[in-house]
């Protein structure tokens, strides 16, 4: 990571891992293909063919109101995964407005207006989730991401430790937490929340760059160059972590390394400058 704009880009990554696809109560078993497409249980059909089984769903005579949730829940998540937004937000409401007790719909809603920015939806969505299931980390870490859009750090540090504290292993709150209490100068707390993210989810390239930031402010440069590396190693046009590598370098004397990662830093991202001297990197 750092920064809002990478923050962002983990969180792409991680709430198309959460997308929460609905099942059929108990009493109601598939009896057509297109419930098998809709449902899509073993992730075998491809998005065209699930948006047409629920489409089928939900425009089906004597449907249920809470089968007709699933369908619209399952056909907002393909949406959600193809980017189509606006479509996804729609399916989403029609399953709240058709089964409002179950808090998977409204964060799932939530995630969308994460990915879209809207801080202040994002917020109300992943609240309402909390109070349907107070034990979901999904649904405090949302909550604590729109806080952080809202620009209102504190808030958001509480809410990533409510998702930790139900969560002690929950590698994306334990990252974003990290950073934050990096930025606050809490860096031995921050590494300790890095080394966990890194533990759990070694191969993340966002989560080898956080804890390389942590190590860069603490001073620690063969550390951040070896973690910089690392997720260069798996995402080697990363712009941050060629600066803050490029910088780590040059703190320990190799003048041409350094300057090499940076210019390749800005010829990926020409923010990035600015976005390091945010941080307090001249």
């Amino acid at each position: 990571m750092p920064g809002p704009k990478n923050m962002r880009a983990t969180w792409t990554a991680i709430i198309a891992g959460m997308l929460l696809t609905a099942v059929l109560p108990a009493t109601a078993q598939p009896v057509s293909r297109e419930w098998a497409w809709c449902l899509n249980e073993e992730d075998q059909f491809p998005a065209v063919r699930v948006i047409r089984g629920c489409t089928a769903i939900i425009r089906g005579d004597k449907v249920p109101a809470k089968v007709r949730a699933v369908a619209f829940n399952n056909r907002g998540s393909v949406y959600t995964s193809n980017r189509n937004f606006a479509h996804a937000i729609a399916d989403y409401g029609e399953a709240i407005k058709l089964d409002g007790g179950n808090p998977n719909y409204v964060l799932n809603r939530c995630m969308v207006h994460v990915r879209t920015r809207d801080a202040v939806n994002a917020l109300a969505d992943c609240s309402a989730a909390a109070r349907l299931n107070p034990k979901s980390p999904q649904a405090l870490y949302g909550r604590a991401i729109a806080y952080y859009m809202k620009g209102e750090s504190t808030r958001a540090i509480a809410g990533y430790s409510e998702a930790i504290t139900l969560d002690p292993k929950y590698a994306a709150a334990r990252n974003d937490r990290c950073f934050l209490l990096a930025m606050a100068g809490k860096l031995k707390a921050a590494l300790a929340d890095c080394d966990v993210a890194v533990r759990v989810r070694p191969r993340n390239a966002s989560m080898l760059d956080s804890r390389a930031f942590v190590h860069l402010k603490s001073g620690a440069y063969d550390k951040a160059i070896a973690d910089y590396s690392a997720a260069l190693g798996l995402r080697p046009k990363h712009a941050s972590s060629l600066y803050g590598r490029g910088l780590a370098r040059q703190k320990k004397g190799n003048a041409a390394g350094g300057k090499a990662d940076i210019a390749a830093a800005r010829a990926i991202d020409p923010g990035i400058v600015a976005q390091f001297a945010s941080y307090g990197f001249k």
